[in-house]
This record gives C-alpha cells, structure tokens and sequence, in this order.
C-alpha cells in the first residue's frame, strides 16, 4: 500500500467467513491507491502532479479532503509537515548517492521552493488547481486516510 506493506488479520467463524470483509478491504485499498499513489503514473494524484503550473484538473472528493487535510496539518505544525518535502528529500537521496551534503544556501532554495503554494482546491466544483511544478507527496497522510477508510468499511 502506497510502498509500505500492510497486513491485515480478520478473526471469523471460518475462512468463508473472513473472506467478504477481506475482499471489501482489499477492493478500497485499491480504490484509494489509484487516486493517492505517487508510485503509479496513473494515479489521479500522479496526474495532478504532472500538471503544469496554472491548469486545473477534476479530483475525487477523496483527493480534495486529504490536501485539505494536508494544507491544515502543514499550518498547524508551521510547516513542519508539508507535502512539498519532496524536493528536500529528493535532493538528500542524491547526495547520498554522490557523497556530498547539499550547501546551506542550497537548502535555503530548496526549503523557498517548498514553502509555495502549491495547489489550490476549488472544493465546490470538484477541481484542484496545480500552482507550482514542485514534486509533492501524500504518503504520509494518504496511508493514514486509507487505514481510516478501511476501518469504517469494516464497521460497516
């Protein structure tokens, strides 16, 4: 699930039994996936993240929630939170690779880079706004959004 494994433990009567409530599960999880997974290209999140600055695309109400969500998290926590964290983590992956830490000056950019606006999410009509080209991730709240879906599809 969104790169992180996941294991699941439904405790029936008998295997028949278990299986209906797993293949529910399962068939969200892979609901959720295609919209918030940065790992398939052909994820509604992917897709948004491709955009060019300034062009709006239709989003799942799924997808408007969780960077909704995001945006709060990101003010609550002065930005110690953000999705755009993606370009300061790509930039240390490469620096693991050639050996040589990123200047002070260089992370200053990267953290100006991130701390823009990002998207914009036009919730009344169902549609986000891409507002820069800068890599973003939704991992960390999307996998806590999913768990949170699986556990009411479960009670229900």
């Amino acid at each position: 699930m969104l790169g992180t494994t996941l294991e699941l433990t439904i405790k029936c009567a008998d295997q028949h039994t278990a299986q209906l409530p797993e293949r529910r599960v399962l068939r969200e999880i892979d609901r959720l996936a295609a919209i918030f997974c940065s790992y398939q290209t052909d994820s509604q999140f992917s897709q948004f993240c491709g955009l060019l600055a300034g062009p709006s695309m239709p989003a799942a109400p799924e997808l408007l929630r969780l960077l909704k969500s995001c945006k709060d998290w990101t003010r609550v926590s002065a930005g110690a939170f953000h999705p755009a964290v993606e370009v300061i983590s790509r930039r240390w992956r490469q620096a693991s690779v050639d050996g040589v830490e990123p200047s002070a000056a260089k992370l200053q950019q990267f953290v100006a880079m991130a701390s823009q606006r990002h998207w914009q999410c036009q919730l009344e009509q169902g549609r986000l706004v891409r507002r820069s080209e800068q890599p973003l991730t939704l991992n960390a709240m999307a996998k806590g959004s999913i768990i949170d879906s699986v556990v009411l599809c479960l009670q229900s």
